[in-house]
């Protein structure tokens, strides 16, 4: 079943400062069969490894987030701003990554050259 689409004026959702989000809280987004992984910082950088393998210079374009925060929506483009892949997130806490008992805060579904792929998200650990 398709994700809601997220309208720019109607889904976007300010931050405390009143300023509207131009890239998602830092997330690692991840699937099994086949093994992939998302990387999303909060700098707008994006990184696809594992069957997704994507170039080095991966970008965040378009995100919007729903007023409630549970849904968003982005494109993560390429170096010469060719769309490499969309993704739906949605805060569920209850994603499951088929390979073990863990529950997962948000699922994901991501389209484009990667293929159409299906997995978890969590908040990324911090840096230190």
């Amino acid at each position: 079943m398709p994700s809601p689409a997220v309208s720019a004026t109607e889904g976007s959702s300010d931050d405390e400062h009143g300023q509207t989000p131009t890239a998602p809280a830092a997330l690692v987004c991840f699937g099994n069969e086949p093994f992939w992984r998302l990387d999303l910082g909060s700098d707008g950088a994006a990184r696809c490894s594992e069957t997704c393998s994507g170039p080095e210079g991966l970008r965040i374009s378009h995100y919007q987030q729903s007023h409630e925060g549970k849904l968003q929506t982005l494109d993560v483009v390429e170096p010469s701003g060719e769309l490499f892949l969309s993704a739906t997130i949605t805060q569920t806490g209850t994603c499951s990554d088929t390979m073990s008992d863990a529950l997962h805060m948000f699922e994901v579904q991501v389209h484009g050259k990667p293929g159409d792929l299906r997995g978890c998200c969590n908040p990324a650990p911090e840096q230190p």
